[in-house]
């Protein structure tokens, strides 16, 4: 499967937060209780600086494409941790999610992630460590991660 990895344009904006949020709802949210749920959608979904900070370059979305179609999105903060890394449901198993963190290990030497423990088998395959304590943020649950690269 051929698919093309760049950053996502401000257009496309609120066709990757769509996939984000159907995503985890899909995926994430049973990791979650009620709060967790209403954190996400207030600080990711709704929250007009999230996308400000990509607008600053403080936070840089990365979009798989397939068909023209966005079919993967990865939200990194700085340059190094994925805060979000989200593939449609229907092009899982695919090596999409892969794609999208090999972007980042061709420039970073040390990567880190707080994975929802639906994705922490997912890091591990990549070759993401363990590094923490299962944590919980405003009722997110979240492995803490990390992947050097050199």
């Amino acid at each position: 499967m051929k698919y093309i990895i760049k950053l996502i344009k401000e257009d496309d904006y609120e066709e990757a937060l769509e996939l984000i949020w159907k995503s985890f709802l899909q995926f994430d949210a049973q990791y979650c209780d009620d709060e967790g749920i209403k954190s996400f959608e207030r600080d990711v979904i709704k929250n007009p600086m999230f996308i400000k900070m990509v607008l600053e370059e403080t936070n840089y979305i990365w979009g798989a494409y397939y068909q023209n179609r966005l079919c993967g999105v990865m939200v990194v903060r700085r340059t190094n941790h994925i805060m979000l890394l989200y593939v449609n449901s229907t092009m899982l198993r695919n090596g999409i999610g892969s794609a999208l963190v090999d972007e980042l290990k061709y420039s970073q030497h040390i990567i880190t992630v707080n994975a929802s423990p639906f994705a922490v088998e997912f890091y591990k395959k990549l070759g993401f460590e363990v590094i923490d304590t299962k944590k919980n943020r405003h009722g997110i649950i979240s492995i803490p991660m990390i992947l050097k690269t050199q």
